[in-house]
């Protein structure tokens, strides 16, 4: 909308709010065309296509532009409360995204911490070959004392110590930790060919 035309919108609405004395003379206003914004002009206009006398008009067409300034700045400022208010509700609105954001980024970071920690936790377990070794030693016995006849194929043996414990060592890797773990004097085991076995 052009400024000329928004401005003869205004006139047509200020003749709903327009006090009773200037009411008449506004609606014969809002008829014409190119109504001038400027007060000096307007002032003239005004006082030209008004038919009464010379000074009444002229004493009328003030009034009638005081009333449209007055219109014109409440228009103003309610123009420039909607922006305002758009303006502060698109930024809390950036706000909330960015904060939403924030938030996202936290929780994947939390899930890389956790599942970082969790595999520094098994590799410093893995890491810790005494530790390992005695758990392995422990599940051993426990399986080997259930086993009938107390024996054990030593492949079977650590597929199931590999389960219990939820180790990710290879086939050949948990072979070679058991026969370690056996040949320790305190294991309490033997290799019989293939078997393991519990000694009481």
């Amino acid at each position: 909308m052009s400024a000329q035309e928004a401005w003869t919108l205004l006139i047509a609405d200020g003749v709903g709010t327009a006090p009773p004395a200037i009411r008449p003379n506004l609606e014969r206003l809002a008829m014409l065309d190119n109504v001038p914004r400027k007060e000096k002009q307007f002032r003239n206009f005004a006082a030209n296509s008004l038919s009464m006398r010379r000074s009444e008009a002229e004493e009328m067409a003030g009034e009638i532009w005081k009333h449209l300034s007055q219109l014109r700045e409440e228009q103003k400022k309610a123009n420039e409360d909607g922006r305002k208010k758009q303006e502060a509700e698109a930024e809390a609105e950036a706000k909330a995204s960015k904060a939403e954001a924030v938030k996202e980024e936290a929780k994947r970071g939390e899930g890389v911490e956790g599942s970082s920690s969790s595999s520094s936790s098994e590799s410093s377990e893995g890491g810790d070959s005494r530790s390992e070794s005695r758990r392995v030693s422990i599940a051993m016995t426990k399986l080997l004392k259930e086993a009938p006849r107390k024996k054990m194929k030593v492949s079977k043996l650590g597929k199931k110590v590999k389960k219990e414990l939820l180790l990710k060592r290879k086939k050949k890797e948990m072979k070679v930790l058991l026969k370690q773990i056996i040949a320790a004097s305190k294991s309490g085991m033997k290799i019989d060919g293939k078997r393991v076995i519990l000694i009481d």
